[in-house]
């Protein structure tokens, strides 16, 4: 009978080298989660030393304490792991991502061997994440170019229609204030002064707008050729009274000449509105308030602020 020990012996051997030479990340660590082998893939990532058996948490703390190896997002280490050691090996598999300090990206299984231990395979997806990272890049860009007016720079109708959906949704939002804004006497200062002055008008316009915003969360819209809306999600109608005057009065004061206005100057007429929310079709409701108050200012002499509340 003949003897294949040494076929064997060579086929686990080349088994063996394979597995040193091979990128792929490969790591057995026994019951008590001590290193009985790992590949120099491996070590390389987590920084062992070739004789090295330590086991994982302290793999972990070494790196923490050293600030290379994965990335460990705590201020407290020991917290760390003892978050880690409740979830280690409570499946039987398991996939996640490890980002590494030196900007590389580990996608890992871990699977429970039963009788060996854990055995850990690591596959580097670096170009992977940065294409993914990369088509966010150029979607978000897209996105805000699509909800952004290229003459003012202000969000557009696409932009409403979105913060619409995400205040519909945003169940700690109670109330909503709205200011519409129109400049008096626009076409007529649009047709004698000519459309690059018309356009340089709008945005002046639309920087005092932005300069009115107090939060994150407000937001300035161009509405449609020389109307604005100002969005102030949990205002009051009071603070948004404020800031509507606030914008009426800055924007006369910039003293903008305008020949064929009464005023002498750029005006605008500006329609403040507050609801609660408390219905599907609040936002609508508070658009649609503001709008009317905009025109109860422009029939009442223009150059001034007017509210309306569905109260």
């Amino acid at each position: 009978m003949p003897d294949n020990k040494p076929y064997e012996e060579s086929v686990v051997q080349a088994a063996i080298a394979l597995m040193e030479s091979t990128r792929t990340l490969l790591a057995i660590h026994n019951d008590n989660d001590r290193l009985i082998y790992a590949n120099d893939a491996y070590r390389g990532a987590f920084y062992l030393a070739a004789d090295s058996d330590m086991d994982w948490y302290d793999m972990m703390r070494d790196n923490f304490v050293h600030r290379r190896g994965p990335v460990i997002d705590t201020r407290d280490i020991e917290q760390w792991l003892k978050y880690a050691r409740s979830r280690r090996r409570k499946e039987h598999y398991r996939e996640f991502e490890v980002d590494l300090i030196d900007g590389r990206w580990i996608h890992m299984t871990e699977t429970v061997l039963a009788g060996v231990g854990m055995l850990s395979i690591g596959i580097e997806v670096t170009a992977a994440k940065q294409n993914e990272s990369s088509l966010k890049d150029q979607f978000g860009r897209a996105l805000r170019e699509a909800e952004t007016d290229q003459l003012t720079g202000l969000g557009n109708r696409r932009l409403m229609e979105r913060l619409k959906r995400i205040f519909l949704h945003d169940e700690n939002l109670h109330q909503l204030s709205t200011i519409m804004i129109d400049i008096d006497h626009f076409k007529p200062y649009n047709d004698t002064q000519g459309h690059p002055v018309g356009d340089d008008c709008l945005k002046q316009v639309a920087k005092v707008l932005v300069q009115s915003l107090r939060t994150e969360q407000d937001n300035a819209l161009r509405y449609g050729g020389e109307e604005f809306l100002v969005l102030l999600p949990a205002t009051s109608l009071s603070v948004a009274e404020e800031v509507g005057e606030r914008i009426r009065h800055t924007i006369e004061n910039k003293a903008i000449p305008h020949p064929t206005s009464e005023y002498g100057v750029i005006t605008v007429s500006v329609g403040v509105a507050h609801v609660y929310a408390d219905t599907p079709e609040y936002f609508n409701e508070v658009v649609e308030l503001a709008d009317k108050a905009l025109y109860a200012a422009k029939g009442a002499g223009r150059n001034r602020v007017k509210s309306g509340t569905s109260e």
